[in-house]
């Protein structure tokens, strides 16, 4: 019971998690040792008191790999019961690709799973306010009409 408490007691006055959602990805810079993307994020504030947001850390899997990850300093706010959208820049490593190049070549997935994942901090807040946003898309192809 302690626990579930303290767990509860660590949003402060956020009584919800934020939610956040990938929008977009673009391509920026691509070396061989490093990769870099634009994510455009949708902070989705669900709570009755405005959130101020001093920077974030994320992490993004593929297939429940970790392939990449990111820090932004970014200063934003969410109004209460509003949202914002971002851009953050998340950087893959040469390792990161050859796992998921790996991975397909095992066996190809009929699902590429995503997950974005990390904590957004918030100042005289103890800790991280955490976030999670998974989905999937179907790669199976379609069935035509049968004949």
């Amino acid at each position: 019971m302690f626990l579930v408490l303290a767990s509860c007691a660590s949003l402060g006055p956020y009584r919800d998690p934020p939610r956040v959602s990938l929008v977009n990805v673009i391509p920026m810079e691509m070396t061989l040792f490093e990769q870099r993307y634009r994510l455009t994020l949708r902070i989705q504030n669900p709570n009755d008191v405005a959130l101020p947001v001093d920077g974030m850390d994320y992490t993004v899997e593929i297939n429940d790999q970790k392939f990449a990850d990111g820090v932004s300093s970014q200063q934003f706010r969410v109004p209460a019961y509003g949202e914002q959208v971002i851009d953050v820049v998340v950087t893959s490593t040469l390792l990161n690709v050859l796992q998921q190049v790996r991975d397909q070549q095992a066996g190809p997935h009929e699902k590429l799973s995503w997950k974005l994942s990390g904590g957004l901090s918030v100042p005289d807040h103890l800790g991280k306010l955490p976030f999670e946003y998974a989905g999937s898309l179907d790669l199976a192809a379609p069935t035509g009409p049968s004949r």
